[in-house]
């Protein structure tokens, strides 16, 4: 239950993160559509196109939604619906919508784009739908429904949709935990002439099959598809030459059980050579499967997969799984790329030697050909990452993440991850060695989750390279306290470092970091800049005696710092 509790979780996510416009966004109630003004909007009464509406404005009146042209008002419609999903709630409001004023009701019924986007097929009388498929034509349309006992194949409604499948230019389909997708079935052995995004999510604790259920995919016929999203279930990649158009390809699996036979072996994209061009965005996600070595060897003299759109690419998978593609697929060297390798949790002490090969795959996705200027270490989760930033790019070009396993984490993977940094900072010493900014993030101002962090042991052997690191800065204060950052910037491992940005908050203010300061200053006397990064809310809480007190609080923190060291502070977070 908690497993699926996640995994819905995560998808809401994803849903929201995908939809049009922003997961904080608050749509008026369409009653209160009529009213609503539009300041600063100059519509001229006289001009040919309000002629044209028939529409009167009472001199100096402020103008309303009711004065806005056909074209813009049914944007502003469209925008009210929610994101496309398989319930009724978009029909269903398009028809409230209508029943605002007459003047609603002519721009609803009459734009075709509107009942294009609304189609569903649960719990739907076929009088209505015959009608929002009337209303669309000639709109190409999109189709939601989810596979559950309301649909069965003898309906009226299903026949609907299959008579208009070759319309349907979005598919989103959810099935059931109860279901084996077998109404999908039908739909996916058809041809999809228009369709150019499908999204398919089968919920419960499995990854489905859909070549094995359902061959071939759309008939072998879904020339402009250009968008793939599968959840917890897959097609194979033999299958996807068959969309020659494609350019984002999404395959997931959020639970935990599987059938490895579901999974996408890692083998079959040697099978894809010359056909996956336009592909812009992949996502594998704990959806691969290691072939076996005979397998493997039976393709790699084919050479490796290239794919020269890519724009981004994420991938979690095992340790081995990430080797595997690490060898098999090209990347663009400008290719944005987050790489998860899961520890297995009955990871043993003497598999050590896996570190050498969890260091060689995550070198295999470090362009060696660029130039990095930021180097940032930090926890996601409880997965500690490494991300690599190029000049002016406020985005990772590369993050390499370790899932540990939890609760019950593996003993020594302090030594493992110590490994894999040694490995990795010799397999890259060249690109590391441009870095000039290296920031630390450790989640929370707990001492117990700093001492407890494997992060330090990742980072420590990956500085040494760094011979030209200047700058260090520190998400929170309890790196200070612990002596975490006597050992992870050891001098021999950072000789130049000259300046520290550190958080001005309680923990820094305490006796512990402060000692902690004191002393790295006092070993390391080249360090000759202290800078404090103060957050934005205690700037606005001091108001304008802020710049007066924090020079006066920074002068009482520092009072025990080396008199060669220059202060100052910047707003940040």
């Amino acid at each position: 239950m908690a497993q699926a509790s996640v995994a819905q979780a995560e998808y809401a996510a994803r849903r929201m993160k995908t939809s049009n416009g922003s997961a904080e966004a608050q749509v008026r109630p369409v009653s209160q559509l009529a009213e609503l003004p539009f300041f600063g909007t100059s519509l001229d009464p006289k001009s040919e196109h309000r002629k044209s509406l028939g529409a009167t404005t009472i001199q100096g009146a402020r103008p309303t939604i009711l004065t806005l042209p056909p074209e813009l008002l049914s944007k502003i419609i469209a925008n009210t619906l929610s994101p496309p999903s398989s319930e009724s709630g978009n029909a269903v409001e398009l028809l409230n919508i209508s029943h605002v004023s007459s003047y609603f009701r002519d721009i609803t019924v009459n734009e075709a784009s509107l009942w294009a986007i609304v189609p569903y097929l649960n719990a739907v009388h076929h009088d209505f739908l015959e009608t929002i498929l009337e209303r669309s034509q000639p709109y190409a349309i999109n189709l939601s429904f989810t596979d559950d006992a309301s649909l069965v194949e003898e309906s009226q409604v299903w026949r609907q949709a299959v008579s208009n499948f070759h319309r349907v230019s979005r598919l989103h389909v959810e099935v059931i935990e109860a279901s084996e997708g077998g109404i999908l079935g039908s739909l996916f052995s058809i041809s999809a002439p228009a369709l150019k995004e499908c999204i398919i999510h089968f919920f419960g604790n499995r990854i489905v099959p859909l070549d094995d259920l359902f061959p071939p995919s759309f008939n072998n016929n879904a020339p402009n598809l250009r968008k793939l999203d599968l959840t917890n279930c897959s097609i194979r990649p033999e299958r996807y030459p068959g969309f020659p158009n494609l350019r984002d390809l999404t395959v997931m699996h959020l639970g935990t059980r599987h059938n490895d036979l579901a999974l996408l072996p890692a083998d079959g994209f040697f099978l894809c050579r010359d056909s996956l061009h336009s592909l812009q965005s992949l996502t594998l996600y704990s959806c691969i499967r290691v072939s076996d070595s005979e397998s493997a060897a039976g393709h790699s003299f084919q050479g490796p997969l290239h794919l020269p759109s890519l724009q981004h690419f994420t991938l979690k998978t095992t340790i081995e799984g990430c080797s595997t593609l690490g060898k098999i697929l090209r990347l663009p060297t400008a290719c944005f790329r987050v790489i998860t390798m899961t520890i297995s949790p009955h990871w043993v002490p003497e598999q050590l030697d896996d570190a050498v090969i969890a260091a060689e795959a995550a070198a295999s996705f470090i362009p060696a050909e660029l130039e990095y200027t930021t180097c940032a270490g930090g926890m996601w989760g409880l997965a500690p990452s490494l991300y690599l930033f190029t000049a002016g790019q406020p985005t990772a070009s590369v993050t390499i993440r370790f899932g540990i396993p939890t609760p019950n984490t593996p003993p020594d993977l302090d030594l493992f991850l110590l490994q894999v940094g040694r490995v990795l900072a010799l397999n890259r010493e060249a690109p590391l060695s441009t870095i000039l900014f290296l920031h630390m993030c450790l989640p929370g101002t707990r001492p117990s989750i700093v001492s407890t962090s494997l992060l330090p042991y990742l980072l420590r052997p990956l500085i040494k390279p760094m011979k030209n690191l200047v700058d260090f800065a520190s998400q929170g204060s309890d790196v200070w306290a612990n002596g975490t950052i006597d050992w992870v910037l050891d001098q021999s491992h950072s000789p130049n470092l000259k300046n520290l940005m550190v958080p001005l908050d309680d923990v820094v203010q305490g006796p512990g970091a402060l000692e902690g300061i004191v002393r790295f200053l006092t070993v390391r006397p080249e360090i000759s800049k202290v800078t404090f990064r103060v957050s934005p809310s205690t700037v606005e809480e001091l108001g304008h005696a802020a710049s007066d007190g924090l020079r006066c609080l920074i002068q009482d923190i520092s009072k025990d710092f080396p008199g060669s060291v220059a202060l100052d502070w910047v707003v940040g977070w």
